[in-house]
């Protein structure tokens, strides 16, 4: 393609303004912009009266500005912004259902390699030009056979996905998006950098955003997937060409210094190439991952999904869907030779299948027990022809991989398999069989993961400095050569090891399993166990099964950032699985049996943090933000916890600048307390075009912070009577004065409307942390006469509610009613600020429990 002259977009852009600047009543005032459409599309004749020579991609940068320059001036009055825009059809109010939510698989996958392969043509080409040795003759020509190839892919997939009417010139302009963001990250990494052609091909780049945007094919969720697919993988390929082609001399340039050449905008370049690689396989997946984790539920949802031991029926099929769990992954034998028909072990799969069809759960077939190699067999060989560099001795048996290839055909007929966990191997490498042997059944890549249990630990994928090491770094050197790219779905699995040796401790391991990990890896799933061991076994059994149910639940909140979703095992204790399903009393569970069925495997269910081993006498119910859900907090539960100090060990470095030398900060929790954190349902936002997000009311209006937004009445109203319904619980319990409510940012909001409606007892206090009063809340006038502690908290640096210009106004009927009521304000601290609002929340509960 021929480069984009910026020149002649600027040129073309104010000549169509002049045009239509120019037109006399009753004529047409869109001329210009009917000109650049035409030339867009090829109209030699347009061009000419425009006075230019304009490519496609340059007509429809210009246009793309001069649609950009009459939102800014308001003038929505011009008909021509609801025409349609170079040949597609014609543009959808963002309301509309006529957008693209997501890519079928197939389109996903093209989309990916266009994206990849454009970006190493780019990188190659660039050194090429500068003399590089990495980009010799041959491999220019290579990569740019392959980007070529990539891109007639695309297009004719989504002809061939029947998408042809639906994207329009869509297909066209991201494709044109690929290549423009290719060069801009070639041009700025790699020496010598030329930031004149980087600013050319940003500026090209944002103004096909920008027409994909008004387009409105595209949902603004996919359209985002999109666009950090294409800036992970553009920066993914220049850093890894430079890794070879280091020039330590030249100067980098700064934050501030990238924003004044690419505006405000601008994410800011990046360093990390197998981290680049990490996000741009992560978004490359969201492009279509709800309709392959758990068939296509239409809410993006992972999976919450349950080991079931070797021998399991439809009856634990059953009781596992009607918990709620959304997944079962299911043993599959090995057989012990070729000849081995399996007929028992395949009426069985095929009934336990038949069962996840039935209640529309996602059956993930797990192998993880067979042997990954035989040594009597050959290794096997890689795709260029070369011997696995795998730890193991050879390739899987010849029965193994005709055992796999008829589960995998069996499995194909049934739409509920979703995954294929493959056996666990010290490379990945060794595990290219298996994959083939699962594809060439017909579980397609676009319909079914598979799934690699690592044999390293969580604690072996990192190294002391946070950079990939072990097996996990090797699988992204590996590039196009290796399974995480090829594949197109390969999921890695991470095993949570417990090291804790209390309960409590147990409990706080599990809330921070997934820090510092699972956001960096590429796509995954975590396992982890409920039970104990050696000397936990007698004080877990005492605290029972409300002790068990959290500790689940804190693992599944850690699991938050694996793409995948989690799977407990649940037979570590005999009877854990039984009383988990209801399947029984309960009674191996532990000896405190509270319930006969679990509820935590239901994301809707109240998360709830129980006073173990002291009785509960005090409850705070806490109410999450918007698009969060009460989970979140298990993960941070020193919120709720009394802040302390402790000795340090004697092995332990003592901070010079440290006043408490020997010191360290502690959390303990309060004696009696039962912290409740309801979850939001999931509904559709009228302010983000329908989109279903977990939220407590409806927005009807996004005024991005400068004031408030409007809100839905009925569905405020909704959560209103849940809240109350759950403080007349709690009430009935310990007594309206120990009982506390709060609530961060939209929770705040509804916690205040709550208490402002409640007409039982007086509560024993109000926590209010980075929210505002609604100005539908009709504050009572005798507040001061219940004698209710309000404690509001609030950054003064909060750009989402904004305190000085309206949120601090909004409390004035409180101020007004007067009562117990005090406010915290703290610089600098912006909204969704996790360490302040922690902070905060300790503070109220150390002013109502002193003690």
């Amino acid at each position: 393609m021929a480069p984009v002259r910026l020149d002649r977009v600027h040129t073309a852009a104010l000549r169509c303004h002049a045009l239509s600047g120019e037109a006399e009543e009753g004529d047409e005032p869109c001329a210009g912009r009917m000109l650049l459409r035409l030339a867009a599309g090829g109209d030699k004749e347009a061009a000419k009266r425009l006075g230019l020579a304009l490519s496609k991609l340059e007509a429809e940068a210009a246009l793309a500005a001069v649609q950009a320059d009459l939102v800014l001036l308001a003038l929505d009055d011009d008909p021509d912004l609801a025409e349609p825009a170079l040949g597609s059809a014609a543009l959808v109010s963002p309301r509309q259902a006529g957008a693209l939510a997501r890519l079928p698989p197939a389109a996903a996958e093209a989309a990916k390699w266009l994206s990849y392969h454009t970006s190493w043509c780019a990188a190659v080409e660039r050194q090429a030009s500068a003399g590089a040795g990495v980009g010799d003759a041959t491999e220019v020509a290579r990569r740019r056979g392959l980007s070529r190839e990539a891109r007639e892919r695309w297009l004719k997939v989504v002809e061939a996905e029947g998408l042809g009417d639906a994207l329009g010139s869509s297909a066209e302009v991201l494709a044109d998006a690929a290549e423009a963001m290719a060069r801009h990250t070639a041009a700025f990494r790699l020496s010598p950098r030329d930031v004149v052609a980087a600013k050319e091909a940003w500026t090209v780049f944002e103004a096909a955003l920008a027409w994909l945007e008004e387009a409105q094919e595209l949902k603004t969720s996919l359209l985002d997937d999109l666009k950090w697919m294409l800036w992970n993988g553009a920066w993914h390929a220049a850093n890894k060409a430079a890794e070879e082609d280091e020039d330590e001399g030249e100067e980098e340039l700064d934050e501030e210094a990238e924003t004044a050449l690419f505006g405000e905008g601008y994410p800011g370049s990046q360093d990390d190439a197998l981290m680049d690689l990490v996000r741009f396989l992560r978004h490359s997946l969201q492009c279509h991952w709800d309709s392959c984790i758990v068939g296509g539920s239409g809410d993006g949802q992972k999976w919450r999904g349950v080991c079931l031991p070797l021998g399991a029926t439809q009856r634990e099929v059953h009781a596992a869907a009607a918990v709620g769990f959304n997944a079962v992954r299911f043993a599959i034998a090995e057989p012990t030779s070729a000849a081995d028909k399996w007929d028992k072990e395949f009426t069985r799969a095929r009934g336990v299948l038949e069962a996840c069809v039935s209640d529309s759960v996602a059956a993930v077939l797990d192998l993880s027990s067979w042997s990954p190699s035989s040594s009597s067999s050959a290794a096997p060989a890689s795709r260029r022809g070369k011997k696995s560099a795998g730890g193991d001795k050879g390739g899987p048996s010849e029965a193994a991989l005709a055992g796999l290839a008829r589960v995998a055909a069996a499995a194909a007929s049934c739409g509920s398999v979703r995954g294929v966990v493959l056996p666990a191997a010290a490379k990945l490498c060794t595990l290219e069989p298996f994959v083939a042997a699962v594809r060439n059944g017909g579980l397609a890549a676009g319909r079914c993961a598979v799934v690699a249990a690592l044999a390293s630990s969580a604690a072996e994928l990192l190294d002391e400095e946070g950079n990939f090491a072990g097996l996990l770094h090797e699988a992204l050197s590996q590039d196009d050569e290796g399974l995480l790219l090829r594949d197109g779905h390969l999921v890695l699995e991470v095993r949570r090891q417990a090291e804790a040796d209390s309960p409590q401790g147990l409990l706080d391991e599990a809330s921070h399993a997934g820090e510092d990990l699972d956001s960096e890896l590429p796509p995954c799933c975590i396992h982890f166990g409920v039970g104990w061991t050696g000397p936990l076994v007698a004080p877990c059994r005492r605290l029972g099964d409300r002790w068990l149910e959290e500790l689940a639940a804190r693992h599944d909140a850690a699991a938050g950032h694996a793409t995948h979703g989690w799977f407990v095992s649940l037979d570590e204790t005999p009877g854990m699985l039984q009383a988990c399903l209801g399947l029984s009393d309960g009674s191996g569970g532990g000896a405190n049996t509270t319930a006969c069925r679990w509820t935590w495997p239901d994301p809707e269910a109240h998360r709830i943090m129980w006073p173990h081993g002291t009785q509960h006498s005090v409850t705070l119910i806490y109410l999450h933000g918007f698009t969060c859900d009460g989970g979140s907090y298990l993960c941070c539960a020193e919120y709720f916890y009394r802040e302390g100090k402790e000795r340090k060990d004697d092995g332990d470095e003592d901070d010079e600048d440290d006043e408490d030398e020997g010191e360290a900060v502690c959390y303990n929790s309060y004696p009696g307390l039962k912290v409740v954190l309801p979850t939001a349902p999931l509904r559709p936002i009228s302010a983000y075009d329908g989109d279903r997000i977990r939220s407590w009311y409806d927005y009807l209006t996004d005024r991005e912070g400068e004031e408030e937004d409007d809100s839905d009445k009925a569905t405020l109203d909704e959560s209103t009577r849940r809240i109350h319904a759950l403080l007349e619980q709690e009430v009935a319990k310990v007594g309206a004065s120990r009982v506390f409510l709060g609530g961060a940012s939209q929770g705040c909001c509804v916690a205040l409307h709550v208490a402002a409606t409640w007409k039982g007892a007086p509560l024993g206090g109000i926590v209010a942390t980075q929210g505002h009063l609604l100005s539908c809340t009709k504050w009572p006038t005798d507040w001061a006469n219940r004698g209710t502690p309000v404690r509001v908290y609030h950054g003064l640096a909060d750009e989402t509610i904004q305190w000085d210009s309206w949120a601090s106004a909004a409390y004035e009927p409180l101020r007004k009613a007067g009562g117990n009521l005090k406010f915290h304000t703290d610089e600098g601290v912006d909204h969704g600020d996790d360490e302040a609002e922690g902070r905060w929340v300790r503070d109220f509960l150390s002013e109502m429990f002193p003690g």
